[in-house]
């Protein structure tokens, strides 16, 4: 959720930056592994690549939601301040249409990857 915190902040794709530190770790731990055994490191890398898959997909959706969202917030502030006001973009439906992308479809992949991080 720290993302749609980000997307208010007026630097278009800082909501983005949470793809890096989920997805770079996880870079450096699989080449390290691949570095001490080649044999070893490859059965672990196919068992714990489910998790990164599903979770890294979660938070693209959810960066999706917040690139629609981000251009109404700065939309509605801005038009504050100026004489010559530009059109509005729906804050009240690209908001419903965060919710329903991060209620039904992030959320969940969110939780499949949790899941899929302790049991499997």
């Amino acid at each position: 959720m720290t993302n749609a915190f980000l997307s208010i902040i007026f630097i278009p794709f800082l909501y983005c930056l949470i793809l890096i530190p989920t997805s770079v770790p996880r870079g450096i731990l699989f080449g390290f592994i691949l570095r001490i055994n080649l044999d070893k490191g490859i059965p672990i890398i196919i068992a714990s690549m489910p998790h990164p898959f599903i979770e890294i997909f979660a938070y693209c959706l959810l960066a999706s939601a917040l690139y629609k969202l981000n251009p109404a917030i700065t939309r509605k502030v801005s038009n504050i301040f100026r004489t010559n006001k530009k059109s509005n973009i729906s804050f009240k439906s690209t908001f419903t249409n965060f919710l329903k992308i991060y209620i039904f479809l992030a959320l969940p992949l969110c939780i499949i990857a949790a899941f899929l991080e302790t049991y499997v």
